[in-house]
């Protein structure tokens, strides 16, 4: 995957990335997705946004709901396979949430393989749109570090990330009674 600017088709580097987000500017990752980083003071969504509905907020609703269920399927017994995806489903459950209270308060929701622009579109939500933004971000950086541990740490890390979705599914549910 060759990242480009938007402007042209000319491949960028690493290094020309870097200088480029450090002046504030976007690049775009191929047709498909952007790669936004925000520059400081600027909290303005990804450009990649799909507009959305009540029915859209309601169906995303359910499915975070499912995929909390299947969070907490986790047990002292499970195996390090089943804590992953238990750990994998609180991700998904927490950027179903996002993409219900996003679709209901703004009328669109994230469409970018980077899961981090949701949260900074869940930002926008008012109110409570910047502590669901937090918790979406916790929940985020948690995903990786649960992959990575078998033993009590594991199962930790695990009932923190399942606290952050339910936090993010209880937010979406009060933004939809709205």
């Amino acid at each position: 995957m060759s990242l480009v600017l938007a402007e042209t088709t000319a491949p960028l580097t690493r290094r020309q990335i870097a200088r480029l987000v450090k002046r504030g500017t976007s690049a775009s990752v191929s047709a498909a997705w952007v790669a936004w980083s925000p520059s400081p003071g600027d909290s303005s969504p990804p450009s990649r946004t799909q507009d959305c509905g009540e029915h859209d907020a309601r169906r995303r609703l359910r499915d975070a709901h499912a995929q909390l269920d299947l969070a907490e399927l986790d047990t002292v017994d499970s195996t390090p396979e089943a804590r992953k995806a238990a750990a994998s489903c609180a991700v998904l459950a927490g950027i179903a949430a996002a993409d219900a209270a996003c679709c209901r308060a703004l009328g669109r929701h994230s469409r970018s393989q980077d899961h981090r622009h949701v949260a900074v579109l869940v930002g926008d939500v008012s109110p409570g749109g910047a502590d669901a933004a937090k918790q979406l971000e916790r929940l985020l950086g948690l995903k990786d570090q649960v992959h990575g541990f078998e033993d009590i740490a594991g199962r930790s890390l695990l009932s923190a990330q399942r606290r952050q979705a339910r936090a993010l599914v209880s937010f979406a549910e009060t933004v939809l009674e709205r």
